[in-house]
Protein backbone atom coordinates (compact mmCIF):
# COMPACT_ATOMS: atom_id res chain seq x y z
CA UNK A 1 0.00 0.00 0.00
CA UNK A 2 1.41 3.37 -0.93
CA UNK A 3 0.78 6.58 0.85
CA UNK A 4 0.87 10.19 -0.17
CA UNK A 5 2.09 12.86 2.17
CA UNK A 6 1.62 16.55 1.64
CA UNK A 7 3.55 19.32 3.22
CA UNK A 8 2.06 22.71 3.86
CA UNK A 9 5.35 24.35 4.82
CA UNK A 10 4.63 27.56 2.96
CA UNK A 11 3.13 29.15 -0.06
CA UNK A 12 6.36 29.86 -1.99
CA UNK A 13 6.00 26.73 -4.13
CA UNK A 14 2.43 27.65 -5.01
CA UNK A 15 3.47 31.20 -5.89
CA UNK A 16 6.27 29.86 -8.11
CA UNK A 17 3.83 27.56 -9.93
CA UNK A 18 1.35 30.42 -10.35
CA UNK A 19 4.05 32.67 -11.81
CA UNK A 20 5.19 30.00 -14.31
CA UNK A 21 1.65 29.16 -15.39
CA UNK A 22 1.37 32.33 -17.47
CA UNK A 23 4.81 32.16 -19.13
CA UNK A 24 4.91 31.60 -22.88
CA UNK A 25 7.62 29.21 -24.05
CA UNK A 26 9.15 28.90 -27.55
CA UNK A 27 6.81 26.01 -28.44
CA UNK A 28 3.81 28.18 -27.54
CA UNK A 29 5.17 31.04 -29.64
CA UNK A 30 5.56 28.73 -32.65
CA UNK A 31 2.03 27.38 -32.13
CA UNK A 32 0.52 30.88 -32.12
CA UNK A 33 2.66 32.04 -35.07
CA UNK A 34 1.50 29.14 -37.26
CA UNK A 35 -2.11 28.58 -36.15
CA UNK A 36 -4.52 29.87 -38.79
CA UNK A 37 -1.81 30.98 -41.23
CA UNK A 38 -2.53 30.60 -44.92
CA UNK A 39 0.19 29.40 -47.28
CA UNK A 40 0.12 29.12 -51.05
CA UNK A 41 1.55 26.34 -53.15
CA UNK A 42 0.87 25.40 -56.77
CA UNK A 43 -1.84 28.04 -57.05
CA UNK A 44 -3.73 26.55 -54.08
CA UNK A 45 -4.28 28.04 -50.65
CA UNK A 46 -3.82 26.02 -47.47
CA UNK A 47 -4.84 26.93 -43.92
CA UNK A 48 -2.56 25.63 -41.16
CA UNK A 49 -4.03 24.06 -38.04
CA UNK A 50 -1.44 23.19 -35.39
CA UNK A 51 -2.11 19.94 -33.57
CA UNK A 52 0.97 19.96 -31.38
CA UNK A 53 4.59 20.93 -30.86
CA UNK A 54 6.72 18.32 -29.08
CA UNK A 55 10.40 18.03 -28.28
CA UNK A 56 13.05 15.46 -27.55
CA UNK A 57 16.72 16.02 -26.74
CA UNK A 58 17.77 17.56 -30.05
CA UNK A 59 14.67 18.02 -32.19
CA UNK A 60 11.20 19.45 -32.26
CA UNK A 61 8.24 17.66 -33.85
CA UNK A 62 5.44 19.81 -35.24
CA UNK A 63 2.10 18.17 -36.06
CA UNK A 64 -0.10 20.02 -38.52
CA UNK A 65 -3.36 19.68 -40.41
CA UNK A 66 -3.40 21.50 -43.74
CA UNK A 67 -6.81 22.42 -45.09
CA UNK A 68 -6.96 23.25 -48.79
CA UNK A 69 -8.21 21.48 -51.93
CA UNK A 70 -7.71 18.28 -49.93
CA UNK A 71 -6.99 17.80 -46.27
CA UNK A 72 -3.48 16.77 -45.25
CA UNK A 73 -1.80 15.72 -42.06
CA UNK A 74 1.88 16.56 -41.79
CA UNK A 75 4.42 15.90 -39.06
CA UNK A 76 7.81 17.50 -39.45
CA UNK A 77 11.05 17.44 -37.49
CA UNK A 78 13.13 20.57 -37.07
CA UNK A 79 16.07 21.69 -34.95
CA UNK A 80 14.72 25.24 -34.58
CA UNK A 81 11.34 26.57 -33.50
CA UNK A 82 11.11 29.15 -36.27
CA UNK A 83 7.79 29.77 -38.00
CA UNK A 84 9.47 30.82 -41.27
CA UNK A 85 11.46 27.58 -41.37
CA UNK A 86 8.36 25.46 -40.71
CA UNK A 87 6.37 27.32 -43.38
CA UNK A 88 9.22 26.81 -45.85
CA UNK A 89 9.15 23.07 -45.14
CA UNK A 90 5.34 22.95 -45.47
CA UNK A 91 5.40 24.79 -48.81
CA UNK A 92 8.16 22.50 -50.08
CA UNK A 93 6.14 19.43 -49.12
CA UNK A 94 2.97 20.78 -50.71
CA UNK A 95 4.75 21.59 -53.96
CA UNK A 96 6.69 18.30 -53.93
CA UNK A 97 9.98 20.19 -53.91
CA UNK A 98 11.49 19.20 -50.57
CA UNK A 99 15.29 19.10 -50.71
CA UNK A 100 16.57 15.53 -50.36
CA UNK A 101 18.30 16.30 -47.06
CA UNK A 102 14.91 17.22 -45.53
CA UNK A 103 12.83 14.34 -46.89
CA UNK A 104 13.42 12.22 -43.79
CA UNK A 105 12.14 15.10 -41.61
CA UNK A 106 8.63 15.04 -43.09
CA UNK A 107 5.83 12.52 -42.75
CA UNK A 108 2.55 13.40 -44.41
CA UNK A 109 -0.74 11.93 -45.50
CA UNK A 110 -3.36 13.22 -47.92
CA UNK A 111 -7.06 12.73 -47.28
CA UNK A 112 -9.79 12.61 -49.91
CA UNK A 113 -11.80 15.80 -50.20
CA UNK A 114 -15.21 15.81 -48.60
CA UNK A 115 -17.98 15.53 -51.18
CA UNK A 116 -21.38 17.01 -50.54
CA UNK A 117 -24.42 14.97 -51.49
Amino acid sequence: MSSVSRSHSGSSAVQTLDARRNLVNPSDELFFALEGCTVESRDDRWRIEVCGVHSDDAHYWVQLNLNGPVQCGLTLRTERLEAARVIEMVCGWLSDSVPSDLESSLVGKLYAPAFSR
